[in-house]
């Protein structure tokens, strides 16, 4: 529940967000569903319009007893014009103690004075106010006394001569009010104060955090507002608050409550400095490091840790001047983040302090550096006399070209303890495998690179990658044999349909298309690659009746109609070799059983009565009826 109130008040804080969208629908939503925290937080809010959406009697329809209470409480609610409603929903819904409010309620506003509008708060003390104009807040009170008799008006004033408005109620009323609010509980505490903050211009800058007060935006300029939660509100006071100043970044709020002894900035629960590190506001941190209480080191100095991760140069900075600060701890994590996330100064400035080993880890921070493309974070490691850009056989040039990170793959190779030809060129593999041609062509033009390593490997896997830029520049270069291993290229390819790979094979005089009894054809004609097919029944060094016309009988088996049409209108192709209607009909691909019925160059009679048993055998019913269609048009 706190976590979901402290998301509203930090939206509410946003600058982007308004709370009275929609018809205030956010306010009318929290009090229908009982959610007193955030409906507080609304009301404090002076976008927010509750007097439009029936507040009262959604509440009480619900059962919502302490929602009810506060919404009646509180000066912007037209409470009185909701409560007949309100009533008459709660006894429908059995809801005695919303009743019992209600009915109280209205007892209330008939004994109590009204100024304004807007009930003064009841004063335990039984004191009258005596107001007179005063130019800070409205008007302030130049005398407190004690009788017998509540007194909830104003002395030597009438409202027809000062008409207060809620910035003009005085420092002393509002003093009463929060010694009232200390000897109460959170509830009435906290919907006390959501009014005084709607009173007094001083506290605007707070917002509530239920049940404490989460001093978000809170000016430490004037010394009566100081005073006034020295006296009153400290009490309310935890760790949390401390977390919530430095999160927003609120130096003078943090610098009041770091006064506070009762709170304790070194707990591990909220591990304030580590917190800090993450925030830009070096003053903050300042603030921290100068408190004896805390530890800059706590967590195995996961302060600067996180500071060089996010790149908070200053921050890393103030840091390193503590001597109680270990830059390298957990292995170097500091420079290994700082290099992996393309903080060129943070790392710059971790690199200048010897107590940082940019090696650790196995060069952990150049691998990670060139695997995200920080070229200028490489070229500051490789100036650094322990960095070995070669660690773990080149893996910073292969995860580099893997990423398709064209300049810091130059910048690499620049350097002569890098071999891009490492595992067996592997760096070239991982370049075809992102689809990276600029890459490639940079490492091809290196004398160490072997494209033809492995029997070709490289033109093998990028013939079933799909990318004819990557194959035409392998083509292109005369150490490439594309035809190694028995046309390996060319028969993946077209198993994989790969027509503009295919394409690009078959223009290279070293390709033969009819390796393996034309094996590609035969596996393109099997996998239903039509266009494929097409552009290798183009080739006149292509038979597609290879191995007894196996070709069109496994395409016809598959169901796949157009390439059966293909093949059906290539001379070489003899459909009288294998019963095709059988076994397109024994398969149930209709569409096929109907173009081979009907195609000139098929005799499809003899083929009937066979066709027909099959396909009832499996169940092909539209095949059947086209089946029978066939034999009464031809008789």
């Amino acid at each position: 529940m706190h976590e979901c109130v402290f998301l509203v008040a930090e939206l509410l804080l946003g600058p982007h967000v308004d709370p009275s969208a929609r018809s205030n629908q956010a306010i009318r939503k929290a009090a229908e569903r009982g959610n007193i925290h955030n409906v507080r937080l609304l009301l404090a809010d002076e976008r927010v319009d509750p007097s439009t959406n029936g507040l009262v009697f959604e509440s009480a329809a619900r059962g919502h007893a302490d929602t009810v209470k506060l919404l009646l409480a509180h000066p912007r609610v037209d409470a009185a014009a909701q409560i007949d409603e309100a009533k008459r929903r709660a006894t429908e819904g059995g809801h005695t103690e919303v009743v019992q409010l209600l009915d109280d309620h209205k007892q209330q506003n008939r004994s109590h004075r009204k100024f304004n509008g807007l009930p003064y708060p009841e004063n335990p003390l039984n004191r009258r106010i005596t107001p007179v104009v005063n130019n800070d807040c409205g008007w302030q009170t130049t005398s407190i006394a004690t009788n017998n008799r509540p007194s909830y008006g104003c002395d030597n004033i009438r409202a027809h001569e000062f008409t207060p408005t809620p910035r003009q109620f005085s420092h002393d009323v509002t003093k009463i009010i929060l010694h009232k609010t200390t000897g109460a509980g959170d509830e009435s505490s906290n919907r006390q104060f959501a009014i005084l903050r709607l009173t007094c211009n001083l506290w605007k800058d707070i917002a509530i955090y239920s049940p404490g007060l989460a001093l978000r935006r809170l000016g430490i300029e004037s010394a009566i507002l100081h005073q006034l939660l020295l006296d009153s509100f400290t009490h309310w006071l935890t760790e949390r608050d401390l977390l919530l100043a430095v999160i927003g970044g609120h130096v003078e709020s943090l610098r009041f409550l770091l006064t506070r002894t009762e709170l304790d900035p070194s707990i591990e629960d909220i591990l304030l400095i580590g917190t800090a590190s993450k925030y830009n506001s070096t003053e903050i941190v300042r603030l921290l490091l100068n408190d004896p209480r805390v530890d800059p080191s706590a967590e195995e100095n996961c302060a600067i840790i996180s500071a060089a991760g996010y790149g908070r140069t200053n921050t890393v900075q103030l840091f390193l001047s503590d001597p109680r600060v270990d830059p390298s701890a957990r292995t170097d994590q500091g420079i290994r983040m700082a290099a992996s996330r393309g903080h060129t100064e943070t790392v710059r400035l971790l690199l200048s302090d010897s107590r940082v080993d940019p090696s650790a880890e196995r060069n952990s921070a150049i691998r990670m550096a060139a695997s995200m493309g920080h070229t200028e974070i490489v070229r500051l490691l490789l100036t650094h006399p322990r960095v070995d850009p070669s660690a773990e056989d080149n893996q910073a040039t292969i995860d580099a070209a893997s990423g398709g990170h064209t300049e810091t793959v130059r910048l690499l190779l620049s350097n002569p303890r890098v071999d891009p030809s490492a595992r067996d060129n592997y760096a070239i593999i991982t370049a075809i495998s992102g689809g990276h041609s600029e890459t490639l062509r940079l490492l091809l033009s290196d004398t160490r690179v072997n494209p033809s390593t492995q029997g070709n490997r490289v033109i093998r896997y990028a013939a079933r990658q799909d990318d004819s830029q990557i194959v035409r520049l392998l083509l292109s270069d005369p150490r490439v044999d594309p035809s190694a291993c028995d046309n390996e290229a060319i028969k993946l390819a077209a198993s994989d349909g790969h027509t503009e790979t295919v394409r690009l094979l078959l223009s290279d005089s070293r390709v033969d298309p009819s390796v393996r009894d034309n094996y590609p054809i035969r596996k393109a004609i099997s996998r239903g690659h039509a266009e494929t097919v097409q552009l290798l029944l183009s080739d006149p060094r292509v038979d597609p009746s290879a191995e007894d016309n196996v070709a069109i009988r496994h395409a016809a088996e598959e169901g796949h109609t157009e390439v059966v049409r293909l093949l059906l209108a290539n001379k070489r192709v003899d459909p009288s070799k294998h019963r095709l209607i059988c076994s397109a009909a024994a398969s149930g691909h209709a569409a096929v059983v109907k173009l081979l019925l009907f195609h000139p160059r098929v005799d499809a009679a003899p083929q009937i009565p066979e066709a027909e048993r099959y396909a009832e055998l499996g169940g092909h019913t539209k095949v059947v009826q086209l089946l029978h269609y066939y034999k009464r048009q031809m008789s």
